[in-house]
């Protein structure tokens, strides 16, 4: 009984690296003849190194390994950055993903590796009909060549660590502290409370006093890190490793989330790693959130005069950033309109809100039934 068990492990430890689908049929083919098919077919059921392969409602026909669809959708994440495309329909995700196939293609994405991927934000439900977007991808259109180069390198060793079994968000504290560290103790002391990486934003008066030296003097040294900062070029600079590791970690742990709330302590850390990776973000105070991988000109028709009045509640403003092609996933776009319906709803003049709910009550009414409307709606 234990020969064979230590059998059964040393396949599925040699299944886990298999760079196709794993089949019933490749299984019966590739295992040794001591182990019966069907004990290693619950075997791969129950091994979470494996993720079913499953049309919707049935059971799994196949099984991949997590290093290997780790791997294959970082790297359709980095094709799709080098071209500068975030959205694909369906069709075409799931012939990307067709290569984990030895035959054949799918026709729609599994719901298996889609959650999986989900999980891990490096592919997401589109609010687009029958797409998916890739939130990785839109990151890393906007790094450099040696920012890439680092990427890349860590996002492998992610691979071959399996890192998605592992605390994500306490690993990218862990990274942020050590990129840190690298510039010593104080300065990391006076950019971690400027920056409100620990909570609250410490201003240049308090920390001067502190310290013990001038407001000045905590400028330049701010002023100074942000410059060393933006000039690291080198791949394997212990500082810019450092910020890609927290970064990317803490991108994963949010499940690719790229709409930050500036009100919670998250907002502060993950707007200050993308700076130090060099990838923008686009502030918007109004609603209280800030867009990681966008300019605040791409942003800026959120603001535009040309809103309806009407476009208050947030399924409108849904269709209106899917018709703007921000190309946002599904969870991440329904925020951001709850976010802008909430500063819609507050900016409204008076005379908006008369004109809203005579819209609503279709017809000319009387200012009691007016009034009684705009109650009912705000």
């Amino acid at each position: 009984m234990e020969r064979f068990e230590d059998t059964l492990a040393g396949e599925l430890r040699v299944l886990s690296s298999w760079p196709w689908m794993v089949t019933p049929e490749a299984a019966g083919q590739s295992v040794d003849s001591a182990i019966d098919p069907s004990g290693l077919w619950q075997a791969l059921s129950a091994d979470p190194r494996f993720v079913p392969v499953e049309p919707c409602g049935r059971t799994p026909y196949g099984y991949v390994a997590d290093q290997t669809l780790f791997r294959r959708l970082v790297f359709l994440n980095f094709r799709l950055a080098e071209v500068e495309c975030f959205w694909l329909p369906e069709r075409q995700a799931a012939c990307a993903l067709s290569v984990l196939r030895q035959q054949g293609a799918w026709r729609e994405v599994p719901r298996g590796l889609r959650d999986w991927g989900q999980g891990l934000g490096l592919i997401a439900s589109s609010p687009m009909e029958r797409g998916f977007v890739f939130p990785l991808a839109r990151v890393l259109s906007w790094a450099s060549r040696s920012s890439l180069t680092v990427a890349r390198e860590v996002l492998a060793e992610f691979g071959d660590a399996r890192i998605w079994t592992m605390p994500l968000r306490q690993l990218a504290s862990t990274f942020l502290e050590a990129m840190l560290g690298a510039f010593g103790e104080r300065v990391a002391y006076v950019v971690r409370s400027r920056e409100g990486l620990s909570g609250e934003k410490v201003t240049l008066e308090c920390l001067a006093q502190s310290l013990r030296v001038t407001r000045e003097r905590i400028r330049q040294i701010e002023k100074q890190f942000w410059k060393t900062v933006a000039g690291l070029r080198r791949p394997h600079h212990r500082a810019l490793r450092s910020a890609w590791l927290a970064f990317l970690c803490d991108l994963m742990a949010h499940r690719g989330a790229l709409v930050v709330p500036t009100t919670s302590p998250e907002g502060a850390i993950r707007t200050f790693l993308a700076r130090c990776v060099g990838v923008p973000f686009a502030p918007l105070p109004d609603a209280g959130c800030v867009l990681l991988a966008a300019t605040p000109e791409s942003v800026a028709r959120l603001r535009d005069r040309d809103w309806f009045p009407e476009e208050i509640d947030s399924s409108a403003i849904l269709r209106r950033l899917v018709s703007l092609g921000l190309h946002l996933s599904d969870s991440d776009a329904r925020t951001l309109a709850d976010a802008v319906a909430g500063w819609r709803r507050k900016s409204l003049t008076k005379a908006q809100k008369v004109y809203i709910a005579l819209r609503r009550i279709g017809r000319p009414a009387h200012y009691t039934e007016v009034a009684e409307m705009c109650n009912q709606i705000w």
